[in-house]
């Protein structure tokens, strides 16, 4: 009996070893397919802050080329109205006089 005894201690062992190399295997896939996971994660939040900023940096360029025009118009309209004004006093003096 006591062969009996050894021999099923030592098949259990066996199938210990086998057993825990199979989880073994099987958890060291499930990590790297986690730190897989994890860096494609990384590069897709990545890319996706680089997007956001050339999308912020488009409506700043646009906002920007909106305000300088409306910059250069009112100027344009202040100088108009200078003109006019001037004219229009010029011809007042002149009536005048």
């Amino acid at each position: 009996m006591p062969c009996r005894r050894a021999l099923a201690a030592k098949m259990q062992a066996a199938v210990a070893v086998l057993t825990n190399r199979t989880l073994a295997a099987a958890f060291a896939g499930w990590r790297d397919a986690a730190a897989r996971r994890a860096a494609m994660r990384q590069t897709l939040m990545a890319c996706l802050a680089r997007m956001q900023l050339r999308a912020v940096a488009a409506a700043w360029s646009s906002w920007r080329a909106f305000a300088q025009e409306r910059q250069c118009k009112r100027e344009r309209l202040a100088a108009v109205v200078r003109h006019w004004q001037s004219g229009a006093l010029a011809k007042a003096l002149q009536v005048g006089g």
